[in-house]
């Protein structure tokens, strides 16, 4: 069996940023520019553009913090000669790239 290789950076995580980059994005075209899709969408939250700027950026540092955590981790295995830590396999992945093999 073939071992794939792993990113280094664990998907979760990269997910986390990924929606707090479009949360703030949103927040920030509302905001300044405009578009105003956030008060479209939630009228009866006061200053949603704000509060949607703010949470994307938590969202994104609370990331951030778990990417270099997990880069941290990563390079000192690698400084004692371990293997990397390896992530828990994530089921719904796996398959999936089990099928695209399968149909090549």
């Amino acid at each position: 069996m073939t071992t794939r290789p792993q990113l280094p950076i664990p998907l979760p995580l990269l997910l986390l940023d990924g929606v707090g980059a479009l949360l703030f994005a949103l927040g920030a075209v509302g905001h300044f520019g405009s578009i105003a899709l956030l008060t479209q969408l939630l009228p009866q939250v006061p200053h949603v553009d704000l509060v949607a700027m703010v949470f994307g950026a938590l969202l994104m540092a609370a990331a951030m913090a778990g990417i270099i955590r997990a880069s941290l981790r990563r390079a000192r295995a690698l400084r004692e000669g371990q293997p990397p830590p390896v992530a828990p396999p994530q089921p719904g992945l796996a398959r999936s790239a089990d099928r695209l093999r399968e149909r090549r």
